[in-house]
C-alpha cells in the first residue's frame, strides 16, 4: 500500500460567514496531498461497525505529517471525485511519522 501513494488527495476546510439571509457554509481547498486509498474488507468493516463506525469505506494513506492539524469537523478529503470524512484522527502504523492513515467514510455526492 506504501508503494502506491500516487494519487492526489485534495483536502478542504469548511468555512463559515454570516450572510444577509443566515450563514453561509463554503469548503475551500488548503492542501492537495499525495496518499492512496485502501478499502476496508468485510472483517476490517465488522470490526469497525463493532466500535459504532457502520460506514466506514476505507482508509486514506499519506507521506506524514500532514502539515496541518485535522479538526474531524471541519474538514473533508476529494478523491477522485467523490468526498470523505475522518471517522477517527490521523494514526501513525509505522510508529515513525513517516506515514499518516486515516479511517474515513464517504459522504453523499456534493452537488
Amino acid at each position: 500500500m506504501y508503494n502506491a501513494l500516487r494519487h492526489r488527495i485534495k483536502v478542504e476546510e469548511l468555512h463559515q460567514e454570516h450572510g444577509p439571509l443566515g450563514p453561509i457554509e463554503e469548503w475551500v481547498p488548503i492542501a492537495e496531498l499525495w496518499g492512496g486509498f485502501a478499502e476496508v474488507s468485510l472483517e476490517g468493516r465488522a470490526q469497525f461497525q463493532q466500535i459504532g463506525h457502520s460506514s466506514v469505506a476505507g482508509k486514506l494513506v499519506f507521506r506524514g505529517p500532514l502539515g496541518f492539524n485535522l479538526d474531524m469537523a471541519n474538514h473533508r478529503f476529494v478523491y477522485k471525485g467523490e468526498y470523505y470524512e475522518a471517522v477517527e484522527p490521523p494514526s501513525n502504523p509505522d510508529s515513525t511519522n513517516r506515514f499518516v492513515t486515516i479511517v474515513v467514510k464517504k459522504l453523499p455526492q456534493q452537488p
